[in-house]
């Protein structure tokens, strides 16, 4: 059966992720783009571009099954941005080690999701994909990890199939993949075994207020389970979403 009670777990047991094969320039008053060894890199920020937010993207990777055996489809996601960037090593003195830092998003896959989502109705008709019921609370409460996050915007994919995010009060995001990169094999997985999703590099695809580059590195969990019926199906994830504007 497909694991579709996944919209309604708040907690679950985790394994968690060494953070040996990532590395990041953590130098006081600065911030790195994360990186990891597991194939090629993802390209660099672009050049007149200059970091705005560190958003810790907290959700669903939603999925569709043909039929039972068949390899599931990636629909798009779902997530609250919640602030990160003021806890990032060295930045403020509110910052965590490096290794408490890394291990945020496989402490968020343990606390509830704070998604609109009716266990009555398939998530698919919440995916904001011409959904009629809007999946994000209108004031978002705090991610509470060792620290309180405010939560800073929203990651989903409009009727077309693009993804779009929402952060701070006016930029806007309209995105497309240039670049993907297999998480770390040692990366945190979810509640029923679920593998990371790939880290991603996405740029403008036109339409973008205040934003031109994003990084969703540092994944937990998300990858799909495996199709034993036709229809629709969710996993948790949690990742970093690094992202770019103008200097």
């Amino acid at each position: 059966m497909l694991f579709l009670s996944s919209l309604l777990l708040a907690s679950a047991s985790l394994a968690a992720a060494a953070p040996s094969r990532r590395s990041s320039s953590c130098k006081a008053h600065a911030v790195s783009l994360p990186t990891n060894s597991n194939g090629t890199p993802l390209p660099s920020p672009p050049a007149g571009l200059s970091l705005k937010y560190i958003g810790l993207g907290h959700g669903y990777q939603n999925y569709t099954c043909a039929t039972a055996g068949s390899s599931p489809v990636a629909t798009g996601a779902l997530a609250i941005l919640y602030d990160a960037l003021p806890l990032y090593p060295g930045h403020s003195p509110s910052s965590l080690s490096l290794s408490s830092w890394l291990a945020l998003p496989a402490a968020a896959l343990s606390t509830p999701i704070a998604l609109n989502l009716s266990p009555f109705t398939p998530h698919v008709a919440l995916s904001a994909e011409g959904a009629s019921v809007s999946p994000f609370p209108a004031s978002p409460a705090p991610l509470s990890l060792t620290h309180s996050l405010p939560a800073i915007g929203k990651h989903f994919f409009d009727a077309t199939g693009t993804p779009n995010f929402f952060v701070g009060p006016h930029d806007h995001m309209v995105a497309t993949k240039l670049a993907a990169q297999n998480a770390p094999s040692d990366a945190p997985t979810g509640p029923h075994g679920e593998a990371a999703v790939t880290w991603l590099y996405l740029g403008d695809k036109g339409n973008s207020t205040g934003l031109s580059a994003v990084y969703r590195v540092e994944t937990a969990a998300g990858q799909a389970h495996e199709c034993t019926q036709a229809g629709e199906d969710s996993s948790v994830y949690a990742a970093f979403y690094f992202f770019y504007g103008a200097k």
